[in-house]
């Protein structure tokens, strides 16, 4: 009996702390939205029988989930430090993607170039990193306005 009390407790807890919750919700929505890029993309390379574009589409969707991952822990820990400095926080987060993703792009670049395989890789890459940035910033603005009412 003790122990279905603790199990209870440690739940409750998680739901009433708001930046675990919303964490956990910014991590669930932006994985389907990698997840539906990922497999609206498998359906276009399969309609089109171009399956050299995979192999890009697989490192970026790789890279885009570890994206979405350390944005979550990255606010929910710096959120957790300073919750008055939310602004800051986002705004440094961003610059740091914004320079990974041009040194991640890169990479992805030069190793298509090799394989003929530029346009696609580009194309794929730019689509989830507009399609992400585009999430994030409704994402924070309903938070923000959730958070005024």
């Amino acid at each position: 009996m003790e122990e279905q009390t603790n199990k209870q407790r440690i739940v409750r807890q998680s739901e009433d702390d708001p930046i675990k919750r919303i964490s956990a919700r910014y991590e669930r929505n932006a994985l389907w939205v990698v997840m539906g890029l990922t497999l609206a993309i498998l359906l276009g390379l399969n309609v089109a029988r171009d399956t050299r574009g995979a192999t890009p589409l697989v490192i970026t969707a790789v890279y885009f989930l570890i994206v979405v991952k350390g944005h979550a822990a990255w606010w929910r820990h710096s959120t957790r430090k300073d919750p008055t400095r939310q602004a800051m926080i986002l705004l440094t987060e961003g610059v740091v993607r914004l320079v990974i993703s041009a040194a991640v792009f890169t990479v992805l670049a030069f190793w298509a170039k090799g394989e003929g395989l530029v346009l696609v890789s580009t194309a794929i890459f730019c689509g989830y990193f507009v399609a992400l940035l585009i999430f994030d910033v409704i994402f924070i603005t309903r938070n923000e306005i959730y958070k005024k009412e």
